[in-house]
């Protein structure tokens, strides 16, 4: 949440969130009805390439690698990064230097190695899986989205968001056709 989760809507598990919101639009002013395909963020890019379906929208930055092989949009959100940590250690990180040898995960492609450093970094798909091992106490920061590490704080009161100025690597998210 908030870009793309399942949730139960009419006793049915639906994918919704601001991206399934924005694809929809996309498919109305195109005048196509919209399937949804769930699969792991690592292989996105790989299956539009191989033309499983149409376009992705999920969070996605247009960094040089990706742009070599996938054409995009121009951003439609700015995007920014903030750890999310056990509220319990929230006093802990005041600064970028706070993470050095801390127990960092991030979902794959993401700058956690920059400040936690490689030997302390857990990289994961699912930001489901990253949030369950911050509360188990396996990790100790989880860097995310700000409106995604938001969400968890706002939903989860054993969670803390902290921004810390990461600064920003990319100008945002963009749709990938």
């Amino acid at each position: 949440p908030p870009y793309e989760f399942h949730t139960e809507v009419d006793g049915k598990d639906t994918i919704v969130g601001f991206d399934m919101e924005i694809a929809q639009a996309i498919a109305d002013k195109l005048g196509v009805s919209l399937k949804i395909v769930d699969m792991s963020f690592d292989n996105l890019l790989m299956s539009l390439a191989n033309d499983e379906f149409d376009l992705v929208i999920a969070g996605l930055t247009a960094d040089e690698e990706r742009r070599k092989t996938t054409d995009f949009s121009d951003p439609y959100l700015e995007s920014k990064n903030l750890i999310l940590v056990r509220a319990e250690d929230a006093d802990k990180y005041a600064s970028l230097d706070d993470l050095k040898g801390v127990k960092g995960g991030a979902q794959t492609y993401n700058n956690c190695v920059t400040y936690c450093g490689e030997e302390t970094t857990v990289g994961l798909a699912k930001v489901q899986d990253l949030v369950m091992e911050l509360e188990a106490g396996k990790l100790d920061v989880v860097f995310l989205d700000y409106m995604t590490v938001l969400s968890y704080a706002d939903a989860k009161e054993d969670l803390a968001a902290v921004d810390l100025g990461i600064p920003e690597t990319s100008d945002g998210y963009s749709i990938a056709v």
